[in-house]
């Protein structure tokens, strides 16, 4: 559960560390009884804590043995073996489980299901014990998604969904529970399981998704659901009889995410700078009318201001342009404070997008067309947390924001600053939530362009966990 190795035992010589064996004599049994040493009573005279495996395959999570209890091994698959008690059971218990992910800016369908269960589509025939080498779980995991593209149509608000993004990673069953399978390495096929995330791109929540489950074998007749969405996980299952998985939007005070401009507070109104010019060429004309005496200068000069009328008349009525207040100075610490705020707010909006042509889209808002490329390339390199499995990491929870070493930028009414702060990355999927708490340093710059804040360019210094 920590993350950290289990301690060896003490060189203590007081400590001692068995291995008992236990010779089944050339006949496999049908189920083994254990027992902890009993009182008259029939009250444990000691308190035994275990984890049972068969076939390395975890029959149990951590529990402490009461009684007599029976386990009846399955010889064909030891996923099945099982104790009659019920308090001794794993905590993960079914091969097929599926999850219905809603979130702002996609929905995701994600299946969890056991290789050897999966076979039973697939037909590769996996025995017991059975590993696999990492050439054929690449196979394995292109000819799964393949298979599993179109089955199991989704439907959101009433229409069937076509194409689907996909991936999958493997994942195996120990006693610390579902760990995603390293680069390289081979698996057995008795715990392990292929993940499978297909995400559908979103701009806003759906009010209905339908999922037509249509995965059903002799052994498994019920497969349990998870819906989440922002209010939370809601658990069901798709069983024989009942096979569709619905989620219906309840949601009453959502507000969908979305990038804002950021207004540049201290401006002066174009149309104050129109209007002058617009009296300015009345008065021209006046002065042209009234003093100069006729011919070409006089027609010339009247010409000159009736075109300036007009000009200014138009830009009036247009009000298109506002224009900075400040044109050397960079803006002062509680308005550069309040500006990345709202940056980085953006960001994190932003890279909610799954798709990289919408996440540029909305980039455009706030960032400089010249610094596009170069803002989502760092986001893509640094910005963004990559989750266990795959995957990318929302960064929220933005706190304790802090700038420094202000200066004027190259770009009028500009500047540049390095931020701190500190964020949560989260990342879900297949029932698990990651989060990681993060401290990060930034450089950043900023000017104003048609009254509002556009990013020039950021540059990730530092991003770390903050040990908590």
């Amino acid at each position: 559960m920590t993350g950290r190795p289990y301690p060896k035992p003490p060189d203590d010589d007081r400590v001692f560390f068995f291995e008992l064996y236990y010779d089944f004599e050339g006949q496999r049994p049908d189920a083994i009884t254990l027992a902890p040493p009993m009182d008259e009573d029939g009250t444990p005279t000691v308190t035994i804590g275990m984890i049972v495996f068969d076939r390395d395959v975890p029959i149990t999570s951590f529990r402490y043995l009461s009684g007599p209890t029976v386990l009846a091994i399955d010889w064909d698959d030891p996923w099945y073996s099982q104790f009659d008690s019920d308090n001794l059971k794993r905590h993960h218990q079914s091969g097929l489980t599926t999850y219905l992910c809603i979130e702002p800016r996609e929905v995701r369908h994600e299946v969890l299901i056991r290789v050897r269960d999966l076979d039973h589509w697939l037909k590769r025939g996996f025995g017991p014990g059975e590993h696999l080498q990492p050439d054929a779980l690449e196979l394995l995991k292109t000819d799964t998604i393949e298979f599993l593209k179109p089955r199991n149509r989704i439907s959101i608000d009433g229409e069937p969904v076509g194409e689907k993004l996909a991936r999958a990673e493997f994942l195996y069953l120990s006693a610390a529970g579902l760990q995603i399978l390293e680069k390289n390495a081979s698996l057995r096929t008795d715990a392990a399981f292929i993940g499978l995330v297909f995400t559908v791109p979103r701009q806003s929540l759906p009010d209905r998704v339908e999922v037509e489950w249509d995965m059903f074998t002799p052994r498994i007749s019920n497969v349990p659901t998870t819906s989440f969405d922002p209010a939370g996980p809601f658990i069901g299952a798709a069983t024989v009889d009942d096979p569709t998985i619905v989620w219906v939007n309840h949601l009453r005070t959502y507000e969908n995410p979305r990038v804002v401009p950021i207004a540049v507070q201290d401006t002066i109104d174009m149309r104050v700078l129109f209007l002058a010019m617009a009296l300015v060429a009345v008065v021209l004309v006046v002065v042209i009318v009234y003093l100069v005496p006729p011919g070409r200068s006089r027609r010339a000069l009247l010409a000159a201001g009736l075109a300036g009328l007009g000009a200014a008349t138009f830009a009036l009525h247009e009000n298109m342009i506002r224009l900075p207040g400040f044109f050397l100075n960079p803006p002062d610490t509680v308005q550069v404070t309040d500006v990345v705020a709202a940056v980085l707010e953006n960001l994190s909006i932003a890279d909610l997008e799954p798709l990289p042509e919408a996440r540029e889209d909305a980039l455009r808002a706030f960032v400089r067309q010249p610094a596009l490329a170069d803002v989502a390339a760092e986001l893509d390199r640094a910005f963004v947390i990559r989750a266990p499995g795959g995957g990318r990491a929302s960064l929220s929870g933005l706190r304790d924001l802090d700038v420094s070493g202000i200066a004027a930028s190259e770009q009028p009414g500009g500047f540049q600053a390095v931020g701190t702060w500190s964020a949560v990355a989260t990342a879900g999927h297949w029932g698990h939530s990651h989060r990681r708490a993060l401290n990060i340093r930034a450089m950043i710059s900023a000017a104003p362009q048609n009254g509002v804040w556009m990013l020039d360019g950021i540059t990730i210094i530092e991003a770390q966990d903050d040990g908590s």
